[in-house]
């Protein structure tokens, strides 16, 4: 699905189907099912999505890919959500 944002630019996101048997308790780990949005303003939308009661994972970072830059935070209810933002013009 994508999105226009208040700003005008687009919010990608992807959904992921939980796999059989997980649950809110359990340990995030590389490729646990998650939603991810790319935005505008990496470490504003983490600042809101913690304010708005979200439990933050990674803080705003640098990825090995340049220009890439990505968050986690977990929803109240356990859900994992990535944040991206990206340096490249969208296509």
């Amino acid at each position: 699905m994508v999105a226009p944002t208040a700003s005008g630019s687009n919010c990608s996101q992807w959904m992921f189907n939980p796999l059989p048997g997980t649950t809110r308790s359990r340990r995030y780990a590389p490729a646990s099912p998650h939603t991810a949005w790319t935005i505008d303003d990496l470490d504003a939308a983490h600042a809101r999505a913690v304010a708005a009661g979200d439990r933050s994972l990674w803080t705003p970072r640098d990825t090995p890919e340049p220009g890439l830059r990505i968050a986690f935070v977990a929803d109240p209810d356990g859900n994992l959500v990535e944040l991206l933002s990206s340096d490249e013009e969208a296509e």
